[in-house]
């Protein structure tokens, strides 16, 4: 907390995280994106540098301050969430690649066994219950009442939206997306590299790569044609 915090990269709901910062004890003191360095300011936050000069380190900007990537990204296939998708991991590669402090921000509201391990550049926000011998690895985001069951790990840069289950001994692999609501309900399972499951739904095995779990698949859906008795 010794260090000023800045944004790298945006998100339309930078509000939420800004006050998930601020209670967590982090002075919040601007952004780098690219995209926004041309108007100065995304919403009311200064763009205070470009990524370039990130990397020459231009004003010492590498000692001055600590940094946390906040671009969102979503498992949707128009051309603006791949973009999004495409521009947070190199956002978060880039600060791995850097001699920079990379921040860690945990709500004062979380559950947060001490005998787990959290990674650099993750948010875990309000209420959310991480269990003992959990692993968690760098910049995931993990959203408002999930749990995270003992000894159970979640790879890089995942995201768990609000509600999520994971009950013991889980394992997810990097970039995967659990949709509100969702649910793994079986232990010593593996949900792999890229899976995508949808809201609401519950697991009781494992996946493949770059699954995408939905109950839209054309045999799943069945329609019941209602009949009138007389």
């Amino acid at each position: 907390m010794n260090k000023p915090l800045v944004f790298l990269g945006s998100n339309s709901n930078i509000h939420k995280i800004y006050e998930l910062c601020i209670s967590a004890g982090y002075e919040v003191i601007g952004i780098i994106d690219d995209d926004y360095h041309g108007q100065g300011k995304f919403k009311e936050f200064t763009v205070i540098a470009t990524e370039q000069e990130l990397v020459d380190n231009t004003d010492n900007i590498q000692e001055k301050y600590q940094y946390i990537c906040v671009t969102n990204w979503l498992t949707d296939k128009d051309s603006v969430a791949l973009r999004n998708k495409e521009k947070r991991i190199k956002q978060i590669n880039l600060l791995d690649s850097l001699p920079v402090q990379i921040a860690t921000v945990i709500s004062p509201l979380a559950r947060v066994s001490n005998y787990s391990n959290i990674g650099v550049g993750t948010f875990i926000d309000d209420f959310v219950v991480v269990e003992p011998h959990v692993t968690i690895a760098d910049h995931v985001a993990i959203h408002s009442f999930a749990f995270v069951g003992h000894n159970s790990n979640v790879g890089r840069n995942s995201v768990l939206q609000r509600y999520c289950f994971l009950t013991s001994n889980v394992t997810l692999e990097n970039t995967v997306y659990l949709g509100l609501c969702s649910k793994i309900l079986r232990s010593d399972v593996i949900i792999r590299q890229g899976t995508f499951v949808h809201p609401g739904l519950m697991l009781l095995r494992g996946t493949a790569v770059n699954e995408e779990v939905s109950l839209a698949g054309k045999d799943l859906r069945k329609v019941y044609q209602s009949v009138e008795i007389s």
